[in-house]
């Protein structure tokens, strides 16, 4: 005998089946057609100046969609960043795969004329199907153990939590009696194959069940495994669950940018500035809100939320995605009706910002560190939608926090935070015969020395430190001198998208009066702005850091340091900019490693999970009132690592962490210093 079983053994009446399926679908279609409304409605605000259905600065091919999908979609590599949720996640989604996977195999060898569900197929699938129950089920009690056992404080709680755990679960184990049940009856000679099956019907003969008894309760648990599947699928998009669709078509369809990208304006075409109101969001941004799970991981790593402010980036996509479902089928239907948009948003009572949904405060809390994007598994951007209420909050209401009002106008007056005269940008540099290129008339290389290193006393030194070692490595450069503007990206963080376009544009005019080609840069913020901002304003200009030039000279000998810079033990704290967003972690190690013995030690938090300063989205420039100081905490970080010099490749990170050692009375044992000045303090040049 052939090993196979019948389909629908001991299930009268099973054609029932059909029409349930059928409602099932149709209740699961009509939900899902309620959200995709609710994207949609995002587009009535998209034109050329507001791109954003997928905006990309750098397009992402189909096939390295598809690669991206099997990645982190099939392959959950960033779910295995936190372990252990990594691997309980994964055992559900790849246990429920293959049940599903045999689920559909056996309704086509119902339905589909002639039979394949039989011999060595037979057995191979009900081997693989016993494997991936148990990994669902696994997977699901792991869930429910970090949930409601470990109860880590990222993680909220909700009914709809415990319904759809409770319908995993009660799915997973009834599977596993329908099959014993049967298998206790029919006793075929390959049962072995079914092991879980089998254990079940063992226990079934211990229970000296009859046949009879036996068959009705198979049957009660076969109707009740079908309702609860048909069930399942219906209650998909009006729950938690939802995020079985959207989180993968956000893997797809997510941009390629670096993080942290914001959405460009046409501010001569826009109607709108910023974002007020829920259906000022481009759709893909609405899209991302029903593809958040609520893990907590952007939670876990805020250093907003870990100094206690009140943002959470998880609780911002949440109380966007509540406004959405609250607010959004009000908009459709007075836009079917013919009403205006002013009248079609929502209770002017309950708005999106200015004291509604998401508070000023959530919002100025923002470090723009890219910690919350780093972490998703599903590829969610946060920083966007914070930047674009910030822009409506600053270009349409002129709110922002008081200490700011200063820092606009230096940057109009002065071109530069400190509001210091614009003609002593190139004061640093007397003396040091650097090349001006008003007076050179252009160079293979352009030092954009940025408003830290031109005005502020400490990071000075590391213009001239930079400059010391480009010239006595034989490399041609020249500066701008008091021609050169800050880059305005820390304006555009704070939502003043006029003013980084202004800045933008006369800086995009001054490179190409002066044919730049190539520039290097001590500043991670002016690098991102540059790197990938400025291709909106239509420059293609290579951009370095610093770091890697350096890195570059002492690999090609032009550069030899003979160490030790310092003495003791010494860290490297990784700028958000230049890690996070743009994956520069081998080149200022590489420098280090060349100047310093011993090299360099890790903080706990390195890399990519690196623990911001404090500076970055413009916090540079704001009172920090709220919760603890997270310069102090970063500080207090290498602290306890017992360490006597702390490294930088950022302006703002150097201030902020010698601003921290003031703090923890530290500044007299332990120094802050940049990599050039260490690489300048071990330098020996050879050209």
């Amino acid at each position: 005998m052939s090993p196979t079983r019948e389909i629908y053994w001991n299930i009268p009446g099973h054609l029932l089946l059909y029409p349930l399926f059928a409602i099932s679908l149709a209740i699961f279609a009509y939900g899902v057609w309620r959200r995709v409304r609710l994207w949609m409605l995002g587009a009535r605000h998209l034109s050329a100046a507001s791109p954003g259905v997928i905006h990309e600065i750098y397009p992402t091919t189909p096939g390295r969609r598809i690669a991206r999908v099997v990645s982190l979609g099939l392959g959950h590599a960033r779910f295995f960043r936190t372990p252990f949720p990594g691997i309980a996640h994964f055992l559900l989604f790849w246990g429920f795969a293959v049940l599903l996977v045999g689920t559909i195999i056996v309704f086509l060898e119902a339905d589909l004329p002639g039979r394949f569900y039989f011999g060595p197929f037979y057995l191979a699938v009900s081997f693989a199907l016993e494997l991936g129950g148990i990994a669902f089920l696994l997977g699901i009690l792991l869930l429910g153990l970090r949930r409601y056992i470990q109860r880590p404080e990222q993680l909220d709680e909700r009914f709809d939590d415990k319904i759809a755990l409770a319908l995993l679960l009660f799915l997973a184990v009834s599977g596993f009696l329908i099959e014993g049940l049967r298998l206790y009856v029919l006793q075929p000679p390959w049962e072995s194959w079914s092991f879980v099956g089998a254990g079940i019907a063992r226990l079934a003969g211990a229970a000296s069940l009859s046949d009879g008894a036996t068959t009705r309760l198979h049957q009660l648990f076969w109707w009740l495994h079908l309702l609860a599947t048909f069930g399942f699928i219906a209650y998909i998009p009006y729950s938690r669950l939802l995020h079985i669709l959207t989180s993968p078509i956000n893997i797809a369809v997510a941009s390629s940018d670096p993080r942290g990208t914001l959405r460009p304006m046409d501010l001569e075409a826009s109607e709108i500035y910023g974002t007020s109101q829920i259906d000022e969001f481009a759709p893909k941004q609405l899209l991302e809100l029903d593809a958040c799970t609520r893990c907590g991981r952007c939670q876990a790593v805020c250093p907003a939320h870990l100094s206690d402010k009140p943002l959470s980036p998880k609780k911002v996509l949440q109380d966007l995605r509540h406004h959405l479902s609250v607010y959004g089928p009000t908009i459709l239907r007075a836009s079917r009706a013919g009403e205006k948009n002013q009248e079609a948003t929502a209770d002017p009572e309950l708005p999106l910002v200015t004291g509604g949904t998401i508070e000023e405060d959530v919002l100025w809390a923002c470090t723009t560190c890219a910690a919350c994007e780093t972490e998703c598994p599903v590829l969610i951007r946060v920083i966007d939608k914070i930047a674009d209420m910030r822009r409506y909050l600053v270009l349409s209401e002129s709110k922002f926090p008081s200490e700011l009002r200063l820092f606009f106008k230096n940057m109009e007056t002065n071109f530069n935070p400190w509001g210091i005269g614009w003609a002593t940008r190139a004061d640093w540099a007397q003396g040091l015969d650097i090349p001006i290129l008003s007076e050179v008339g252009s160079s293979k290389l352009l030092y954009w020395v940025g408003c830290a290193a031109s005005f502020d006393e400490r990071n000075k030194k590391v213009a001239v430190a930079t400059s010391r070692l480009l010239k006595a490595a034989g490399v041609e450069f020249a500066i701008l001198g008091a021609e050169e503007k800050c880059c305005g990206e820390t304006a555009r963080r704070l939502g003043n998208e006029y003013l980084f376009q202004m800045m933008a544009m006369e800086n995009v005019e001054l490179f190409k009066q002066y044919g730049v080609t190539r520039i290097v840069t001590t500043c991670p913020h002016c690098y991102n702005s540059f790197r990938h901002e400025y291709r909106e304003h239509g420059t293609g200009i290579e951009v370095i850091h610093h770091t890697e030039l350096l890195a570059t000279l002492i690999e090609d000998s032009r550069l030899r340091l003979h160490g030790p810079a310092a003495s003791g033990t010494a860290v490297y704290h990784d700028s958000c900019y230049l890690g996070r967003y743009n994956d520069i972690f081998e080149a200022p190690r590489s420098v280090l490693r060349a100047a310093l013995d011993p090299a360099p030690q890790e903080l706990p938090r390195a890399m990519d999970r690196s623990f911001c300063c404090g500076a970055g989205g413009g916090r540079m420039w704001m009172e920090e009132t709220i919760g603890q100081r997270i310069n102090e905490l970063r500080t207090r970080e290498a602290l306890e690592a017992g360490v006597a010099t702390i490294c930088t490749a950022c302006p703002y990170c150097l201030t902020m962490f010698e601003d921290g050692l003031k703090a923890e009375n530290a500044e007299e044992r332990v120094r802050v210093r940049d990599i050039a000045e260490l690489a300048e303090e071990a330098g020996e040049v050879s050209v």
